[in-house]
């Protein structure tokens, strides 16, 4: 999948909106609305837990037994 770049003015430079990337070829699956925001939350909840780790000063083992949690 190659982004291919809009060869018309951006919408944000006029204060319009923003712009959706082009593609030479669509993506090969498709992903319901609600499935996104599931993976979404789900990336979340993992960040926070490695950024909360992170700050409590885990070390490497303990980590992954955190990540493999969520």
């Amino acid at each position: 999948m190659e982004a291919v770049r809009s060869q018309r003015k951006s919408l944000v430079s006029t204060g319009v909106g923003s712009t959706l990337p082009l593609y030479r070829s669509a993506p090969p699956l498709e992903v319901r609305l609600e499935d996104f925001e599931i993976y979404a939350i789900d990336r979340l909840r993992v960040l926070k837990g490695i950024s909360d780790a992170l700050s409590r000063r885990k070390n490497p083992d303990e980590m992954e037994k955190l990540v493999t949690l969520f």
